[in-house]
């Protein structure tokens, strides 16, 4: 008989354990107008995806950071990084198609975090079909909300791969921090103390430190500050929300200090958050 012979699959563990630790979600999905004047710039814990749609106003309207303007353009595609300062100024008759998303690892860190840039082009492929989505019935909701969730990563995808897609690697040194990690994610409050996660990591304080901003290229105070903003702008988006209430369940000592925090990270308040976090 001939000899049996088997071929095995080549294993590409690595892959599949980062792939585990990667989160897509859609927080934000919208249609319509929203007035903003000149609002001051502003930095959120989400990707900003900004489809202009119809825009009489021109030039007057844009999107903007310290290093370029960008007048808004119909049938044209705004993507702008979560933690990216930026500036809205958009009149009563443009019109807007605005998803937020997230792309995560590791439950900490948006792969888009530290990355300065606005990013545009023509409007991609997906735009007719998510305007579709949008207006879809009750008996179409789970298959549309499946398929918003793939047009939505595909258009994320693109923009990585046109920004230099090896760069988000960088995201992947936060894997030797998973117990600091979840710490954080379950205590989630004003009073998580860096010398505690140092202790959790079995170093003093200053070693942490070093060590930490050494790996991943931001400092463990303004990473805290990082989850913490995410677990705030998620409480505030619940229904009938007060500012006073989040305040208190992320135990500041008061509501004006949760403000001066939350004004500090974002460039707006917690109120304006409120209105303006959906663009």
């Amino acid at each position: 008989a001939p000899a049996m012979t088997a071929k095995l699959l080549d294993d590409r563990t690595d892959i599949y354990r980062l792939s585990q630790r990667l989160r897509f979600s859609l927080v934000h999905f919208a249609r319509g107008i929203y007035p903003c004047l000149g609002h001051a710039p502003n930095s959120m814990p989400v990707n900003r995806m900004f489809f202009v749609l119809d825009n009489p106003g021109g030039d007057a309207n844009y999107i903007g950071d310290a290093d370029s303007v960008h007048p808004l353009r119909p049938n044209h595609f705004y993507f702008v990084p979560a933690f990216h300062q930026a500036t809205f100024r958009l009149d009563s008759r443009l019109v807007f198609l605005s998803i937020h998303s997230k792309v995560e690892l590791y439950g900490a860190t948006d792969i888009f975090a530290g990355r300065h840039f606005i990013y545009c082009e023509d409007a991609p492929s997906e735009l007719p079909r998510l305007l579709e989505l949008h207006r879809a019935t009750a008996a179409e909701l789970l298959p549309a909300a499946l398929e918003l969730q793939q047009l939505a990563f595909a258009v994320v995808m693109r923009v990585i791969k046109n920004t230099g897609g090896n760069d988000y690697t960088n995201a992947a040194r936060f894997a030797a921090y998973q117990p600091v990690i979840d710490h954080i994610s379950k205590n989630c409050r004003a009073d998580v103390r860096i010398a505690d996660l140092a202790a959790i990591m079995h170093l003093s304080r200053e070693a942490f430190s070093r060590n930490f901003v050494a790996d991943t290229g931001i400092t463990p105070k303004k990473f805290v500050a990082r989850m913490l903003m995410n677990r705030a702008t998620a409480l505030l988006s619940r229904p009938h929300c007060s500012i006073k209430e989040v305040a208190h369940e992320l135990n500041f000592s008061s509501e004006y200090a949760f403000s001066r925090f939350f004004k500090t990270q974002a460039g707006i308040s917690p109120k304006a958050f409120c209105q303006f976090g959906r663009i």
